[in-house]
């Protein structure tokens, strides 16, 4: 039987760890998981806790640490995605997928070509905790509330490398960006309409690195999917090198 993976927000500091909340009630009530079965539990330090449950109570179940690794899941560059609100189910397959390919946070916004959109925050949660748990990281990605144009051009004031997916840009490309290890870089996306005019100018202005992702116009989903694809082979491209 696969070893099942639960996120407790207390930190392990001993041999024994008390799961309750959501991650209870799916261990007891959706999986059936009984005494004496094996679990991992993450506690946001970037280690995988080995251990087995010891009992159930009311409110949750005790955990017998038995094991403590270091997981190897994540990038070695902190990624954040800034993606102009797309429609409600495409931006649900977007939070799934960033998880998967290591993203640490993702912030949505609204620029001239979106509409304030009625998003569950709370499914996307749902969304990015099960996606973790698929994919075994040992991190939750942050899904920050949404945010406007301006706030956007305040927050990547403070990343190291800002990459902007840019339809209008024919020469650039994201292999000719000097990636180095713990960089902090942000993924600027547009939405289905794109940037203005407007918008752009003040994006370049702010020091985002333009880019182009090939001679087709791709959907957001693809596009962002792309742009990470490429940072990563990018980044193992100038490892190896070294």
């Amino acid at each position: 039987m696969e070893i099942k993976r639960f996120f407790t927000d207390e930190k392990i500091v001993k041999d024994k760890a008390f799961v309750t909340g959501a991650e209870f009630y799916h261990a007891y009530k959706v999986l059936r998981l009984k005494t004496g079965f094996k679990i991992i539990l993450c506690d946001g330090s970037g280690y995988d806790f080995y251990g087995e449950i010891e009992n159930f109570q009311k409110d949750g179940f005790t955990v017998r640490i038995t094991d403590k690794v270091k997981n190897e899941r994540e990038n070695p560059y902190c990624l954040h995605l800034f993606q102009a609100c797309p429609k409600k189910n495409i931006a649900e397959f977007i939070v799934q997928k960033a998880v998967e390919l290591g993203y640490n946070e993702i912030n949505f916004f609204n620029s001239d070509y979106t509409e304030n959109k009625d998003y569950s925050f709370d499914r996307f949660e749902k969304i990015a905790k099960d996606a973790s748990k698929q994919c075994q990281r040992a991190y939750l990605t942050k899904i920050n509330p949404l945010a406007g144009f301006d706030e956007l051009l305040q927050k990547i004031k403070d990343y190291d490398i800002v990459i902007y997916a840019n339809e209008r840009e024919k020469n650039k490309r994201i292999n000719e960006i000097d990636l180095k290890g713990n960089a902090k870089i942000a993924v600027i996306i547009g939405s289905e309409g794109g940037f203005s005019a407007r918008e752009e100018e003040k994006i370049k202005t702010s020091g985002a690195k333009s880019v182009t992702l090939g001679k087709r116009i791709l959907r957001v989903d693809t596009a962002f999917i792309t742009a990470t694809a490429l940072i990563d082979y990018r980044y193992q491209e100038i490892l190896n090198n070294k």
